[in-house]
Parts: C-alpha cells; structure tokens; sequence
C-alpha cells in the first residue's frame, strides 16, 4: 500500500467519527433551539453617579473610592 493510499484512508476514519460528532452537536443545537421552555429574563439596570477623582490620586486609590461609593454587589477590593 501507497503512503498516498494510507493517508487518505486515515483522513476517511478520522473524518467519520468528526462528522458523527458534528451531526450530535447539530442536533442538540436544534432540539435546543426548537424546544419551548421559560426563557430566563435579564434583568439589567444601569444608575450614574456622578463621581470625579482627586487629581493626585493613583489608579489603585480611585478604584478603592470607586468600590467604596458605590458598594457594588458581587465586588471585592482590588489587591496589587
């Protein structure tokens, strides 16, 4: 046998577990898709405030009065 003729049959077997693979993700995608279930809602809220930081202050120093003002939730203190 050929090296022409071992590298196609290579290239055919690794192809066919590749495709099975691709059509399993197609479907599901589909299922996925096509199936009606309670989307969650995204709840997103935007608030300004207004804030101006001292001229000589470093970035760490205004992101310290940034997570202090505003208290977000989820948030830590940034560490260096």
């Amino acid at each position: 046998m050929s090296v022409r003729g071992i590298v196609i049959k290579l290239h055919i077997y690794a192809g066919l577990p590749t495709f099975a693979q691709l059509m399993i993700y197609g479907a599901a995608g589909l299922v996925a898709t096509v199936q009606g279930g309670p989307r969650p809602k995204l709840v997103s809220s935007a608030r300004y405030v207004p804030f101006t930081p001292s001229p000589s202050t470093t970035d760490k120093q205004v992101a310290d009065e940034v997570y202090r003002a505003l208290a977000l939730p989820l948030t830590r203190p940034m560490d260096v």
